[in-house]
């Protein structure tokens, strides 16, 4: 397993076992589902160039809300990095909760 680099360049291991990745916050849940308050872990893999950019996403299980399922590729293409190196793939999953409402 090879360490990723969120944007600010902060190096972490990958998250698997945690269920979620640095890169996508409780700030990223999109607005338009913050009345029905969709929750969910979308399993998705990237594809990593080289040069350690992302090039590719894919969904390999749905969280059941295709938006969160988009969010989650758009965002790691955006924002996810790992060490320079060979071309890879790699798995990851993210769960996806409502924030909070008071």
């Amino acid at each position: 397993m090879f360490a990723l680099m969120i944007a600010s360049m902060m190096s972490v291991t990958a998250p698997e076992q945690a269920g979620r990745v640095p890169w996508i916050s409780p700030m990223d849940y999109p607005q338009s589902l913050h009345a029905e308050r969709k929750e969910g872990t979308v399993a998705f893999q990237l594809r990593f160039n080289a040069e350690g950019r992302v090039t590719g996403c894919s969904v390999q299980q749905s969280s059941g809300t295709a938006l969160l399922d988009a969010m989650a590729c758009t965002l790691s293409v955006r924002r996810a990095r790992a060490r320079p190196g060979d071309p890879r793939i790699q798995s990851f999953r993210h769960l996806w909760r409502a924030p909070a409402t008071h």
